[in-house]
């Protein structure tokens, strides 16, 4: 069972490397067929084999061999690996599916704000209306009050930073994608407890200064520099999920 899972994250993966790309663009996920991005040729079904065609094609596109980027590969592991970890964790329960709901886009939104530094509304708005649709199965934890409050709750802070930091250093410390992202967490995670909302911030802020840090030590960021923040939202959000649930 566990291969299968296994494998079944893989194939999710692959379609998420489909998302990150044609929604960072604007793009219909579901339409046209998968291409090349460069030569826009349609892929072979097997040239759809996650991980698998990308060794075979040696990572070069089949027509115009164009390089493939090793994000395929690796988001296709990453969600393999993720999916397995959540049925470790939860079995085939409810909680097994709402957490791999949540992961996943989590997952595709950190790649495009990395790549892009954008948190589409597709994905943030998404989240949050999921979130609280969610809420309404009897088999969910987390109740459509609790719900509607994590989404307040978590987004309140960031939102405070938002707007305070714009208007003392005339600029913003992070966008406000980041703040309906952190929404979106709450509305799927509920509002269980001030100490797990409290620790959710003390470790997003905690690793998004560490890396702010050793960038500028670095000299690869300056202190004016805007960094992706998802991606330390989506790490504390996997902290908080093995810690608190």
């Amino acid at each position: 069972m566990s291969l299968i899972i296994f494998i079944i994250g893989l194939l999710f993966g692959s379609f998420y490397n489909v998302c990150i790309y044609r929604i960072s663009e604007g793009k219909s996920v579901v339409w046209p067929a998968s291409h090349c991005p460069k030569c826009q040729a349609k892929l072979k079904p097997w040239e759809n084999i996650p991980i698998v065609s990308f060794v075979f094609l040696r990572g070069k596109c089949g027509h115009c061999k164009s390089n493939i980027s090793f994000q395929y590969p690796v988001i296709e592991f990453i969600t393999g690996v993720m999916f397995l970890s959540v049925y470790f964790k939860y079995d085939f329960t409810f909680d097994f599916y709402k957490t791999v709901i949540l992961l996943s886009i989590v997952l595709i939104a950190v790649v495009i704000d990395i790549k892009k530094m954008i948190l589409p509304d597709r994905l943030t708005l998404g989240m949050i209306v999921v979130g609280l649709i969610l809420s309404l199965f009897p088999s969910n934890m987390v109740d459509p009050w609790s719900s509607f409050m994590g989404a307040a709750l978590f987004a309140f802070p960031f939102f405070l930073v938002y707007t305070f930091s714009e208007a003392i250093y005339g600029k913003e410390v992070f966008g406000f994608g980041d703040v309906k992202f952190a929404a979106g967490i709450g509305a799927f995670l509920g509002y269980i407890d001030f100490h797990m909302l409290y620790m959710y911030f003390l470790y997003t802020f905690i690793l998004g200064a560490i890396y702010a840090i050793i960038a500028i030590k670095l000299g690869k960021k300056g202190r004016q520099t805007q960094i992706p923040f998802a991606p330390f939202m989506a790490v504390a959000l996997v902290i908080v999920i093995i810690q608190f649930f």
